[in-house]
């Protein structure tokens, strides 16, 4: 079992990482992650699950595989550190028409778990969020 200190860090750095990036501070944003980072975000699909009896299909890779997980969705981010740093000097050139002006984000972080299974001095955390962005 993981100790309360231990899951109030994990929490104090989503929250922290979410205020970063709601108040345009990317370069600190940056900061926050080592240099092997693998920030990857899934483009969650539905798909029908295999002992559904709504639908017939006839293609078995559209359903849903009962031991697959978001790694095996399509990613909407899938960058390292070398392609975030060019997203964030892109921003600073003040030539990214589509965020001029710039949006306006709020992250709200939900449902923290911080698995009580450490392996190599990494954690497993999972969480719910959700992004709201307003435009000029």
């Amino acid at each position: 079992m993981l100790d309360a200190e231990t899951i109030r860090s994990v929490e104090q750095f989503l929250y922290l990482e979410a205020r970063l990036l709601d108040e345009r501070r990317f370069h600190e944003w940056l900061g926050l992650f080592s240099d092997d980072i693998h920030y990857w975000m899934a483009a969650r699909t539905n798909r029908y699950p295999r002992s559904s009896k709504a639908i017939v299909i006839f293609d078995a890779d559209r359903y849903a595989d009962e031991a697959s997980d978001a790694t095996d969705e399509f990613g909407l981010f899938d960058e390292d550190m070398e392609t975030l740093k060019a997203r964030v000097a892109r921003l600073d050139t003040g030539m990214a028409w589509a965020e001029d002006p710039p949006s306006r984000t709020r992250h709200l972080i939900t449902n923290i778990e911080v698995s009580s299974e450490a392996q190599d001095g990494r954690l497993t955390v999972h969480c719910n969020f959700i992004v709201y962005r307003s435009r000029g």
